[in-house]
C-alpha cells in the first residue's frame, strides 16, 4: 500500500506528512523559506522516537530553520530542508530494508524538490535502501578505511574551527589545549582522533559505554560522567551529542573558553547567549562549527572531488571565524548576533563563497 501526503504550512514551512500504516511509517518533510526563496531544498534525515507527532514537527521546523542558517553561511544555493521520521516503538519487528525503501519512494515522489542523507538515527545501509527508489540521496560514499566522508567532512570542519578558535582567541596552540567532547559516536569520535594527532589533551563522555570503550582502543582520552562533562575544566568544550544542552545551569558551571561542536541547536534559548558573552566565551554558532557536513552532502549530490570539499571546508570557517573574531573583540554583541550582522552585508556580502 503507497504511503498518503498531506500538504500544510507553518512558521514560514512547507511541511510534506507522509503516513503508511502497514509500515508504522510516520514522516515529516519540511522545506524552510524563512531566510530566502528556493526551489531545491537539502538536509538529513533523522530517525528518533519522539513522545508525540507534534514533538517530530516543532523538531523539524526547528531543525529545517538551523539548516537554512547554515546554508546562508555556507552560500550554497538550497533551501533549509529536514526529514524527521518518527521511529515507531515497535521497530524491532518492522522489516528495515523495506521501511526505508518506502522513505525512498516518498522522497522521489516530490520530484526533486528535497535531496536528504545521513542523520540521527539513520545508517548509512538505510540511505542506501532509500537511493534504490529515489536519486535524490546524497552522501553516500566512503573512503578507502570504510569511513563515511560525511563524517569525516563535519570532523575536519568542526576541528579546524576549534584550532582557528583557539588562535584567534590568543589562548593556546590546539597541542596544548584541553577539549572536553560530549558525546562520541560517529563525529565526537572522529574529532577526538584528530585532535588526538594534534596534540590535544581529551576528556570525553558518552551515555552508550560502548562508544566509550571502542574509542580507547583508537585514543588516550580521560572519560568522565555526562554530568561531570558539562563541569570539567577545559579550553574548549564541543558538544558532539544532541542539542539543547547548554543552558543556564552549565554557563554557571563550566569553564571553557571557546564553546565549538558538532551537535544542532545546542542552546536552550537564545537568552543563554547573554551568559555566555558575558563570561568572555568564544562561542561559535553550531551552523558555521558543523557546515562541514553540508558542504559534503552538497558536494557528493554535485558531483564535486573530496579534495576540493576539504578545501571549500577549510576555507569557510577559516574565512567566517577571522571575521566574527575581529568583530567580537571591538564591540559587546554575542557571536550569534556578529553572524547576523555580516549575513545582512555590514562587512561581508552572503556570497557564494563555498563555490
Amino acid at each position: 500500500m503507497p504511503s498518503t501526503c498531506d500538504i500544510s504550512h507553518r512558521d514560514g514551512a512547507e511541511i510534506y506528512t507522509f503516513k503508511n500504516d502497514s509500515l508504522c511509517l510516520e514522516m515529516y518533510v519540511v522545506c524552510n523559506n524563512a531566510f530566502q526563496n528556493n526551489s531545491t531544498f537539502i538536509g538529513g534525515c533523522r530517525f528518533i522516537e519522539y513522545a508525540s507527532s507534534e514533538r517530530a514537527i516543532k523538531d523539524a521546523i526547528r531543525l529545517s530553520k538551523a539548516m537554512s542558517f547554515k546554508l546562508l553561511v555556507s552560500g550554497l544555493q538550497y533551501g533549509g530542508g529536514k526529514v524527521v521520521i518518527n521511529r515507531p516503538s515497535n521497530f524491532d519487528n518492522i522489516d528495515r530494508e523495506r521501511f526505508f525503501r518506502e522513505v525512498g519512494r516518498c522522497i522521489e515522489s516530490l520530484n526533486g524538490k528535497l535531496i536528504t542523507g545521513c542523520d540521527a538515527g539513520t545508517r548509512m545501509a538505510d540511505m542506501y535502501q532509500a537511493s534504490l527508489e529515489t536519486s535524490y540521496i546524497t552522501a553516500l560514499e566512503t573512503s578507502e578505511s570504510g569511513h563515511s566522508y560525511l563524517i569525516e567532512a563535519t570532523s575536519l570542519g568542526l576541528c579546524i574551527a576549534i584550532e582557528r578558535s583557539l588562535q584567534l582567541c590568543d589562548i593556546l596552540d590546539v597541542g596544548k589545549a584541553t577539549v572536553a567532547i560530549q558525546g562520541v559516536g560517529a563525529v565526537g569520535a572522529s574529532l577526538a582522533k584528530r585532535l588526538a594527532k594534534l596534540g590535544s589533551r581529551l576528556i570525553v563522555s558518552d551515555i552508550d559505554e560502548a562508544r566509550l570503550v571502542d574509542l580507547l582502543r583508537h585514543v588516550d582520552v580521560q572519560v568522565v560522567s555526562p554530568d561531570a562533562i558539562l563541569r570539567v575544566d577545559s579550553d574548549v568544550f564541543s558538544p558532539c551529542a544532541l542539542g539543547g544542552v547548554i543552558d543556564s545551569f552549565f554557563v554557571e558551571k563550566n569553564s571553557a573558553k571557546i564553546i565549538c561542536g558538532a551537535a544542532n541547536n545546542q542552546l536552550t534559548d537564545d537568552l543563554v547567549l547573554n551568559g555566555i558573552h558575558s563570561k568572555g566565551t568564544f562561542y561559535v554558532p553550531d551552523f558555521l562549527a558543523n557546515v562541514g557536513g553540508l558542504l559534503y552532502a552538497a558536494g557528493s549530490y554535485e558531483k564535486k572531488e573530496w579534495h576540493q570539499i576539504q578545501h571549500e571546508i577549510e576555507q569557510l570557517v577559516q574565512h567566517w571565524l577571522q571575521a566574527i573574531s575581529e568583530k567580537f573583540r571591538k564591540n559587546d554583541k554575542h557571536t550569534l548576533n556578529i553572524v547576523f550582522d555580516l549575513l545582512q552585508g555590514e562587512n561581508i556580502a552572503c556570497s557564494n563563497h563555498a563555490r
